[in-house]
C-alpha cells in the first residue's frame, strides 16, 4: 500500500494550558514533562504531540503508553484516532494502523507504538522495552505505572535525536493521585525543588474551555476530596 503525504494545515488549537505544556515538549531544555490536575486536555496535547513530530520528522518513533493494553485501547487510542481524523489524517492514505502489533505508521516511515506498563511477573524489570528505541514517549495514566517502568523508560529515549537535534522527551499524564508521582515530581514542584531537566504544568477543569458546563457543575457537587482532585487539579 503506498501512502501519500498530507497535504494540507493541520488545525490545532491547544488551550492556554495545553500551549504551556507544548513549550516544554519542544524546547532542548526539559526532557520530562508532567501534565497534571483536573479535566484539562491532558491526553489529546500528549497524542497531538505524538502525531506532529510524526509528521514534521521522517522515520522517528514514539510510544503511547498506559498500565493496560486493554484499557488503552478503549480510552487514550480513542483519543488518538480522533485526533488523527481532526487533523485530516486518513488510515490507508497518510497512514496504517497494523491492530495486531499495535503499530501506527506513517508515509515518512515514522511510527507510534503502543505499549503496557504492566508489572508482568516473567517481565519485572521491563525487558519488553529492551529491544526498542524511541524518539519520545506518551505515559497516560501515569499513576498506574510503577517508577520502575518509568525509570525504564527513560533509558529507551535516543532514536533519531542527534539526527534531528533534538532531547529526549518523556510526557507524563496525571490525574492528581499519591503514591511515587506525587513523591518523584509533585512534591519537589511545590517545594521548589524540581530538578532543572523535569517541567509541571497543573490545570483546573475551569482551564478547559472545552468542557461541557454541566460536567464542571457536577464536579462542584462531589465530596470534598474528588472535588479537589479533579475540579483544583489539587
Amino acid at each position: 500500500m503506498k501512502l501519500i503525504p498530507l497535504t494540507k494545515s493541520i488545525d490545532f488549537k491547544p488551550t492556554v494550558k495545553q500551549h504551556e505544556v507544548w513549550k516544554y515538549l519542544i524546547d532542548n531544555t526539559h526532557t520530562i514533562i508532567m501534565f497534571g490536575g483536573g479535566s484539562g486536555g491532558k491526553t489529546f496535547i500528549g497524542v497531538s504531540w505524538c502525531i506532529i513530530m510524526c509528521i514534521q520528522y521522517p522515520g522517528v518513533v514514539y510510544a503511547v503508553c498506559r498500565s493496560r493494553l486493554v484499557t488503552l485501547k478503549k480510552t487514550t487510542l480513542l483519543s488518538l484516532l480522533n485526533v488523527l481524523k481532526e487533523f485530516g489524517l486518513e488510515e490507508g492514505k497518510q497512514y496504517t494502523f497494523d491492530r495486531t502489533l499495535n503499530i501506527f505508521t506513517f508515509w515518512n516511515e515514522s511510527r507510534i507504538i503502543l505499549f503496557d506498563t504492566f508489572p508482568y511477573p516473567s517481565d519485572i524489570n521491563y525487558d519488553r522495552f529492551g529491544s526498542y528505541s524511541f524518539t519520545g514517549i506518551l505515559l497516560d495514566e501515569a499513576s498506574e505505572t510503577n517508577v520502575r517502568a518509568f525509570n525504564v523508560m527513560q533509558t529507551r529515549l535516543r532514536h533519531l535525536l542527534k539526527e534531528y537535534k533534538l532531547i529526549p522527551k518523556l510526557f507524563v499524564v496525571s490525574n492528581p493521585s499519591t503514591g511515587w508521582l506525587k513523591n518523584e515530581i509533585y512534591k519537589p514542584y511545590i517545594e521548589g525543588t524540581l530538578p532543572e531537566h523535569m517541567a509541571v504544568v497543573i490545570s483546573k477543569a475551569t482551564d478547559n474551555p472545552y468542557l461541557d458546563p454541566s460536567y464542571v457543575e457536577n464536579l462542584k457537587r462531589l465530596d470534598p476530596i474528588t472535588r479537589s482532585r479533579m475540579l483544583e487539579g489539587n
